[in-house]
């Protein structure tokens, strides 16, 4: 089935921003969690996050009436998992997060994730601090290696938007999470912990 032709959802004016998007003519049985983290996030920069919260609630409501009704399977809601509590679900769910962070904050992220550490505390790790955390952690060894150092600053990651002024930590990498993601760190680490594996995040570090 479906998204346009469950229940009610083609007959209600609160549901447009969905409707426009590439998964309303969509099998649910196909749509991906980052496909609604994607319409999710347009439909807040379009409408606003209340409207947003309206929109898929109702498209929630009308899901559960189909479920009940026999007229789609639970196999076909996966995508539901991300509307219900934004964990990352698939390794997809995690390259769409990451991969809108720049290169810097995306390597503090996963040295969070794979050292199980706070955003503020990754980004005032030293160098050296850094590596004793990872010592028997090999991926995360492997990232501290691949972030480009500073010569002055002790920080392994730094920020120096203005060159004639001192390196500093970057700060501020929790907000723009949660600015960018929407997700709360700690579900997104959560999420990403139980996901991964250690040969996935090796080839995370080659990309």
């Amino acid at each position: 089935m479906k998204l346009c032709d469950i229940g009610t959802l083609s007959e209600n004016n609160l549901i447009s921003p969905i409707q426009s998007t590439s998964i309303w003519n969509k099998e649910v049985s196909e749509i991906t969690a980052v496909e609604v983290h994607v319409v999710r996030h347009q439909s807040i920069r379009t409408i606003g996050k209340q409207a947003t919260s309206k929109c898929f609630s109702v498209l929630k409501s009308e899901i559960a009436k189909s479920k009940m009704l026999g007229q789609i399977e639970e196999t076909d809601l996966s995508f539901l998992a991300f509307i219900d509590s934004k964990q990352p679900r698939t390794i997809n769910d995690i390259s769409s997060a990451l991969l809108r962070f720049s290169l810097e904050d995306r390597q503090a992220i996963m040295l969070a994730c794979l050292l199980n550490m706070d955003l503020l505390q990754v980004t005032q790790l030293s160098r050296n601090g850094g590596k004793d955390m990872a010592k028997n952690n090999k991926p995360a060894l492997r990232l501290i290696g691949s972030v480009v150092p500073h010569i002055r600053s002790p920080y392994l990651f730094w920020n120096q938007p203005d060159v004639k002024k001192r390196a500093v930590p970057r700060y501020g990498l929790e907000s723009r999470f949660n600015e960018i993601t929407e997700i709360k760190w700690s579900a997104f680490r959560a999420g990403c912990q139980r996901v991964l594996k250690d040969e996935v995040l090796e080839s995370w570090l080659q990309k």
